[in-house]
């Protein structure tokens, strides 16, 4: 579960982006697509996990 919660930041993302301002469009757009993918992960209720993989309840509920 490490790596799901690893990915599923957005430092990754956003590191990618920043350093694909200087780099050709597509490493730019890629961490776009990955920042995507993880706002609606979390919009549609998946956060990140426990160590045993069960999704941690949200506090803000």
């Amino acid at each position: 579960m490490r790596f799901y919660n690893v990915a599923h930041r957005f430092w990754g993302p956003l590191t990618l982006m920043a350093v694909g301002l200087w780099l050709p469009p597509l490493v730019f757009t890629s961490g776009a697509m990955w920042a995507a993918h993880i706002a609606l992960d979390r919009c549609l209720g998946f956060g990140l996990r426990s160590r045993e993989g069960y999704q941690r309840i949200p506090v803000c509920r």
